[in-house]
């Protein structure tokens, strides 16, 4: 544990100590990256899926637009 000098305040302290030796900040932060990472993980599902049905969408237009042989 951080030794901690009983004669500053929090007005002493700067912000950024305060926040990063608080300790809920750890859990919030790991919270935080917990939601970024399944955003991206989300996001990258559906840009992969919408790049797929993109993909069958144009295959499928190529094969209607190619010429037709007798």
């Amino acid at each position: 544990m951080a030794y901690r000098d009983r004669r500053l305040s929090l007005t002493d302290l700067p912000l950024s100590h305060v926040v990063s030796c608080s300790p809920c900040f750890q859990p919030y932060l790991r919270f935080g990256l917990q939601v970024t990472v399944a955003s991206l993980v989300v996001l990258g599902v559906l840009f992969t899926a919408k790049l797929t049905a993109l993909r069958k969408r144009l295959s499928r237009l190529a094969s209607f637009l190619a010429p037709k042989t007798v």
